[in-house]
C-alpha cells in the first residue's frame, strides 16, 4: 500500500534467450545452424505462450500495476510488443540511450583471454523491463551501469500515482 492505494507488483523471468550447450555435441556448422534455429523458434514460442499468460492473468486487474525483471526480449520483439500494447515501458518514455541491460559479462566469458576480449565495452541488448499500468506518471528510468552481481544491469523508475 503507497498513499492508501495498492499496487500490484509483478516480477516474473521469461524463458532465456542463450544456446548454451545446445549444440555442443554437433560438429558440422549446418547441423549447428539447424539446431539453434530449432532451439531459438520452441524457446520463442514458450516465451510468447508465457507472456500472454501473464497478460491474461492480470488483464482485469484494476489497481496500478508494476511488472518488472528479465523479459528475455528486446523493445524489437514480440513478447516485448504484447507488453507494450497494454503498459508503458519506462525506459521508452524518460530513459535516455540504449538502455543496454545484458551481454557484456556474457561475451566477456566467452571471449575471455582471446584478442577480443579488449574490445568488449559495454552490455548490448535491453531485455530487462519496467512496464507500467496507465495509472502511473513515468518521472525517469534509467539502468544502474555500475552494478555488480549480476550478468544483467537492473533497470531503475521514479513512478507517481496518477491522481
Amino acid at each position: 500500500h503507497i498513499d492508501n492505494s495498492e499496487i500490484r507488483i509483478v516480477n516474473l523471468h521469461l524463458t532465456r534467450v542463450g544456446q548454451h550447450g545446445v549444440t555442443d555435441s554437433l560438429t558440422s556448422l549446418y547441423a549447428k545452424a539447424i539446431k539453434l534455429t530449432e532451439f531459438e523458434s520452441i524457446n520463442d514460442r514458450r516465451k510468447l505462450a508465457q507472456a500472454k499468460e501473464i497478460i491474461d492473468s492480470i488483464a482485469n486487474e484494476e489497481r496500478p500495476t508494476i511488472l518488472s525483471g528479465d523479459f528475455n526480449d528486446t523493445p524489437n520483439g514480440q513478447v516485448y510488443r504484447l507488453f507494450s500494447n497494454h503498459y508503458t515501458d519506462a525506459f521508452s518514455v524518460r530513459g535516455w540511450g540504449l538502455g543496454a541491460t545484458f551481454g557484456e559479462a556474457t561475451i566477456r566469458k566467452e571471449f575471455s583471454g582471446s584478442f577480443f576480449e579488449r574490445f568488449i565495452a559495454k552490455d548490448i541488448i535491453r531485455i530487462d523491463h519496467i512496464f507500467v499500468s496507465s495509472h502511473f506518471k513515468v518521472e525517469s528510468a534509467r539502468v544502474i551501469t555500475d552494478a555488480v552481481g549480476s550478468d544483467h544491469k537492473p533497470v531503475m523508475a521514479r513512478l507517481r500515482i496518477m491522481e
